[in-house]
């Protein structure tokens, strides 16, 4: 499974760009035509633009210019949290030295589309947008609250070799992506022959399928690792994730939210 995959679960769209209207004399949220949400008082010229500067990071696939662009979503919102899943992603990519190009963005009636490389392609609608922030929107259909979802930044101790922490996961159509950071102690570890096993409730446990991240990490380092599974659903799960130090093996189970 080629590793460009992983990038099509997090960046390829058609969405339904809010157009909003400005103020409608109520204080109550009203619909487009389009099904996107119009809050009272919204800008419909800043609103576009904030949808395209958003995107347009979102199909980067360049670490700093998806962070950069959290500017344009709400803070602490689902889009917030959907462009911090990309940038880990894009984090792990860069460590390693893969250099992706840019997914194509075009605009389409009602919003944008984005396809990938392989010409796979994702839709993205139901934007909602308020002073010139973006929430939320859905993607294929599935609110991007239920696919996407940051972790609370709580490393596990993989014995006395280091720690791992979960910090990010997405899922659309059947693959999973998790995102990692592991930091080693005072001696490197080995990340290549890394155990990945991802079990949720009522599910076999699955391993991952592909995984981007160094093989070795120095003394005193940190690395981001990316994970890709397939067949998982939209759902919380528990990851065993292993390590080799220098001829020892340690584990940590991660709760994956």
């Amino acid at each position: 499974m080629p590793a460009r995959r992983i990038v099509l679960i997090a960046a390829s769209v058609t969405l339904a760009v809010s157009t909003l209207a400005g103020c409608s004399g109520s204080d109550q949220p009203s619909k487009n035509d389009d099904n996107s949400t119009v809050r009272p008082g919204s800008d419909p010229a800043e609103n576009a633009n904030v949808a395209q500067r958003y995107f347009e990071a979102v199909v980067s696939n360049d670490a700093d210019t998806q962070s950069d662009a959290l500017e344009f979503a709400a803070p602490d919102s689902s889009a917030a949290a959907y462009l911090t899943h990309l940038a880990n992603s894009s984090t792990a990519y860069a460590g390693v030295g893969k250099e992706r190009a840019p997914d194509r963005l075009t605009e389409i009636p009602g919003g944008y589309k984005v396809c990938g490389a392989g010409g796979e392609c994702v839709e993205y609608s139901a934007l909602i947008l308020a002073d010139g922030k973006l929430n939320s929107f859905t993607v294929g259909g599935a609110a991007i609250d239920k696919v996407t979802v940051l972790g609370k930044r709580k490393p596990e101790p993989l014995g006395d070799l280091g720690t791992v922490e979960f910090l990010s996961r997405s899922s659309s159509g059947g693959t999973y992506a998790v995102n990692l950071r592991v930091t080693s102690g005072d001696s490197p570890i080995t990340l290549g022959n890394a155990t990945a096993l991802f079990e949720q409730e009522g599910e076999p446990k699955i391993k991952a399928v592909e995984r981007v991240g160094p093989n070795r990490l120095a003394a005193n380092s940190d690395a981001y690792v990316t994970l890709l599974f397939l067949g998982s659903k939209a759902a919380p799960g528990s990851l065993e994730y292993s390590v080799r130090g220098a001829g020892d093996v340690e584990s940590a189970t991660l709760r994956i939210r």
